[in-house]
């Protein structure tokens, strides 16, 4: 009598970035081409395949499903429409490849997040207070709004599940020209504003700029203050923790809050939410997730502990043994990422035996 192997079902989410230094470096297209051959590994009609991808924001591009080869589009039709422009938001393309997992919740599969970036995370989106009261510090010239930071009063809410992701905060320095996000303090998009509360507010079409106009003639771009960043982030994850804690105001009415105005705290608070979102992944005792990363670029250009610590890889500086080991993949150059993504899917179908 002969004996045949078999495997089980996997649920597998692939959460990769489209950040623009993959556009930068040349590897936009050898990462497509290596996450295609990567999913093309499962099986349709029996294992469950989602795409999330993140840049400025995080979008369920394919919601995790049986028929990921032969719908339309296709999960190889939606990664062959990335293209990689804007910055890292990490925290949130884990968080929504978690919730697909979650809509699933089917314990008795093999349930895999495969997260590829190429860069530190540096945006947060979170529920952000408008400040209502006048304070010591202030946005740039280009980001003032005439009135609006004693008028406008309530919470900045997510933008919800539509293409556009939650509204982020951007801890990077130097972004490019972009009509969302701002040369470093906080900016909002003028249609998050209730209509009520628009006037005053004066908006610039690029950062550095004069403003010009009000937020009801330029629908380009509005900024204003926000008054600080919250604890938790859209998800409810801790903003404090592996980094350590972000910088609070000192004095003023929102002393004892996390400062909005430090670009070095925003990418501390982005890489927190990593970490602690990947925490909780790890330890759901029902689904009992794996998580797989791969990380392209220079050691400098890549937090490689973060990376570590996210798989839960026996090299990461917090291994739990209790709990299922992922693996890590550094890749240094665009050349790599085939055998990475190749290598990753041999561990998950030998997992699932």
């Amino acid at each position: 009598m002969v004996g045949q192997a078999t495997r089980g079902d996997v649920n597998l989410i692939l959460v990769v970035d489209r950040s623009g230094s993959l556009a930068s470096s040349g590897s936009c297209d050898p990462m497509k081409a290596a996450a295609i051959g990567f999913v093309n590994k499962f099986s349709e009609g029996r294992d469950n395949v989602g795409l999330v991808t993140f840049a400025r924001s995080s979008t369920k591009n394919f919601p995790a499903a049986m028929n990921f080869k032969t719908a339309s589009p296709s999960v190889t039709d939606m990664v062959n429409g990335i293209v990689c422009s804007g910055w890292t938001f990490a925290a949130g393309g884990l968080a929504m490849g978690y919730e697909e997992l979650q809509r699933l919740n089917q314990p008795g599969a093999l349930n895999v997040i495969v997260f590829f970036t190429d860069g530190i995370p540096n945006v947060i989106a979170a529920n952000l207070p408008v400040k209502t009261q006048t304070t010591s510090y202030s946005p740039t010239a280009a980001s003032s709004c005439d009135g609006a930071i004693t008028t406008l009063t309530g919470v900045i809410t997510p933008r919800g599940s539509g293409t556009e992701g939650p509204f982020q905060i951007s801890g990077q320095i130097n972004p490019p020209t972009d009509p969302v996000d701002n040369t470093g303090t906080s900016s909002i998009r003028e249609d998050m504003i209730p209509t009520a509360q628009r006037t005053n507010c004066r908006v610039t079409s690029t950062p550095g700029g004069s403003p010009s106009g009000t937020s009801n003639d330029n629908p380009d771009r509005v900024e204003m203050d926000v008054a600080y960043v919250p604890s938790t982030d859209h998800w409810g994850t801790s903003l404090a923790g592996y980094f350590g804690s972000p910088a609070t105001y000192s004095s003023g009415p929102y002393a004892g809050k996390y400062r909005v105005d430090l670009t070095t705290e925003l990418e501390k608070m982005a890489q927190n939410a990593v970490d602690n979102v990947a925490a909780t992944i790890r330890n759901d005792s029902n689904l009992k997730p794996v998580i797989f990363c791969i990380g392209l670029g220079t050691q400098g250009s890549l937090e490689s502990d973060l990376l570590h610590r996210v798989a839960n890889d026996p090299a990461a500086t917090n291994y739990n043994p209790s709990l299922q080991a992922g693996k890590y993949i550094y890749v240094a150059d665009a050349t790599g990422l085939d055998d990475a993504f190749l290598t990753i899917a041999s561990e998950i179908l030998r997992l699932s035996m």
